[in-house]
């Protein structure tokens, strides 16, 4: 009498089927794992590390939901453009907005500006380079007092 492991052995079609059982599982596992870019938004973030001196001036942290977010009194609000890139990113802090920034592409990709608005009014663009520097700023209306 044979076991059944040993049947097991001679019955390819089994062996087979198993086979397809764990690529799928692999792969599956695979595209799981990798995170999905960002698009639209709202997308909420912890934090924010500021560049200035680098090609992307805003970079958010730490993701939370919207319901987290909405628990905490700092956070950040981000949007993304249809490319993944951060389109605009909004610091809150004790429930209010303090600051907020808007960023521009040029149509081959690099950050070309930033439009920036501080908790009293004052709006400044930043303009970069087409490969990221920061070239200018201009004050486009004064913080008020």
């Amino acid at each position: 009498m044979s076991s059944s492991v040993e049947r097991l052995a001679y019955m390819p079609g089994v062996w087979g089927a198993m086979g397809v059982v764990l690529l799928v599982l692999v792969v599956a596992t695979k595209i799981g794992s990798q995170a999905d870019p960002l698009l639209g938004g709202p997308h909420y973030f912890g934090t924010a590390e500021i560049t200035s001196a680098r090609r992307i001036p805003i970079i958010p942290k730490g993701r939370l939901s919207g319901i987290e977010a909405k628990r905490r009194k700092d956070y950040g609000i981000a949007f993304f453009d249809a490319s993944g890139r951060l389109a605009s990113y909004e610091a809150v802090k004790n429930g209010r907005r303090v600051w907020i920034s808007k960023l521009s592409y040029s149509a081959s990709g690099p950050l070309e500006s930033e439009t920036y608005e501080g908790p009293k009014g004052g709006i400044v663009l930043w303009k970069y380079a087409s490969d990221g520097r920061f070239i200018d700023r201009q004050m486009l209306k004064a913080p008020s007092d």
